[in-house]
């Protein structure tokens, strides 16, 4: 199938020239720590759902999308020469929908409404100038990177049909058909690379069960593994862990390899996941609204038991959804009855699961972390202040080292908050969202370490695109960002 045209030169300049923002495009500041924020793109938000929004790590490139009027889709490598729409892909972000974007082998696959009224269609793009190609005119869901390839879902005839990609046009083409979609069936979801293999859940129409299902990508290679009912499935070192709710299980894609790890016991619930650390899968199990407990499991029966309940035999309260590791140990955001809320850390023992810090000791925010996420030796993450306003904080696993990014020259207005932190390499990207606006995505900002090494430089020029059609480095389309995590 033939891909959009190319933006003609001209109209490519005209694209990035109305982009530049009236505040100054490039703006660089040093911290105090030595780490360098640079303003990449960012407009004031505009009555026409203009925005930034849809951001995806590929490789050593962000890709992200803009909305509204200056619709646009952008690559990026952290500095303002290397921020840059790529090409003119009518490209509109509504607060109510959310578009896909998935990184394969080094390719962004993403989804796109071909108009108003028009279908949604599935794209590709390897990030260079005029790399975009159309793949199918058809609705995609639930994009899942498999070995290299791309598993979705296409609704068909009342089906629900997977299909598969390599990112070309021709490998592009169906896998199978997994259910007719009939009276009291249940779509498939939970899509998980595991392994090689795609699991998902599936709806069981003559038992109206639950069941968990594994493909290979082939015409014969999907089979029903377990009819075990299911709410999450993660990858542990190439097994998969699944919960329905009560119980963990684990699977290797056989009905004989499936078995029952842990019963959490009645009327209790196993939260999503908070993150894999190694081969070690930790969550939370629900005992009650304000009742929480720490859990971890290898796959193993006897590696699967609670790990934590919090300071002082009290469990910990609701906690905060985010998480990362950092030099094998998990990190996480939580709140008990002793601290309230902090950053805590564990080694998957109840003797090394210890608070490291409370931002705010003296602050009664119920909103807690967000967006914690590792770079290079650092985390980093968001946290309430007194005043009701988030504020981004970094944090080497210490007490000491954990401090706030506090820069008045990029954090000063009260309603720029940052969201969306995402590591892209060695480089922190986020969005500072307007609380005003009703958090949408303001500008775009990079921040990088002291002392990086600056292997993105040839990633200034587009690659396979003449030097002297380089657009302005400076360039600012509009924010916009979903609600706060």
């Amino acid at each position: 199938m033939p891909s959009a045209p190319l933006i003609s030169r001209p109209v490519w300049w005209l694209l990035a020239i109305s982009l530049v923002s009236p505040h100054g495009g490039g703006a660089a500041v040093r911290a105090r720590d030595g780490s360098k924020l640079v303003r990449l793109v960012g407009v004031p938000v505009g009555p026409d759902q203009s925005g930034i929004g849809s951001l995806r790590a590929v490789d050593s490139l962000l890709f992200f999308a803009t909305g509204g009027a200056r619709n646009a889709l952008w690559r990026s490598n952290g500095r303002p020469t290397g921020t840059r729409p790529l090409r003119d892909v009518a490209f509109k972000l509504d607060p109510n929908d959310q578009y896909e974007f998935v990184g394969v082998d080094g390719k962004l696959f993403f989804t796109r409404d071909a108009s108003v009224d028009g279908p949604r269609e599935l794209w590709v793009t390897n990030g260079r100038f005029g790399g975009a190609k159309l793949l199918a005119q058809r609705l995609a869901e639930n994009l899942t990177a498999v070995n290299g390839s791309l598993f979705f879902i296409s609704p068909e005839r009342g089906a629900n049909v997977l299909w598969r990609s390599d990112g070309t046009p021709e490998g592009t083409a169906q896998v199978a058909v997994i259910n007719a979609g009939g009276p009291g069936s249940t779509g498939p979801f939970g899509f998980t690379a595991v392994g090689g293999r795609l699991f998902f859940f599936l709806g069981d129409d003559a038992n109206q069960m639950i069941a968990l299902y594994v493909s290979d990508g082939t015409t014969t290679g999907m089979s029903k593994v377990a009819g075990v009912g299911g709410t999450w499935i993660v990858d542990a070192g190439g097994v998969a862990l699944f919960s329905d709710r009560q119980h963990l299980w684990r699977s290797d894609g056989t009905s004989a390899g499936t078995s029952q790890l842990a019963d959490v016991g009645s009327g209790h619930i196993l939260q999503d996941p908070v993150q894999v650390v190694g081969n070690v899968v930790f969550f939370f199990v629900d005992y009650s609204s304000i009742d929480q407990a720490l859990w971890r499991s290898d796959g193993t029966v006897a590696g699967t038991h609670v790990v934590a309940d919090g300071e002082q035999g009290q469990r910990f309260g609701w906690p905060d959804v985010t998480a990362a590791e950092l030099g094998g140990t998990l990190y996480f955001g939580a709140a008990d009855p002793v601290r309230g809320h902090a950053l805590w850390r564990s080694d998957g023992t109840d003797a090394g699961t210890l608070p490291v810090a409370d931002p705010y000791p003296d602050s009664s925010s119920s909103l807690g972390l967000a967006w914690l996420t590792t770079l290079d030796t650092t985390l980093f993450f968001t946290v309430e202040d007194h005043t009701g306003k988030r504020q981004l904080w970094r944090s080497d696993g210490t007490e000491s080292g954990t401090k706030a990014v506090s820069d008045k020259r990029v954090f000063s207005d009260p309603h720029l908050e940052p969201t969306f932190l995402t590591v892209v390499g060695k480089t922190l990207f986020f969005i500072l969202s307007d609380t005003s606006l009703g958090f949408q995505g303001h500008e775009l900002w990079a921040l990088t370490r002291r002392g990086r090494d600056d292997d993105h430089r040839r990633h200034d020029s587009a690659p396979g695109r003449p030097q002297q059609e380089q657009a302005p480095a400076r360039r600012h389309p509009p924010g916009r960002a979903p609600g706060r995590q």
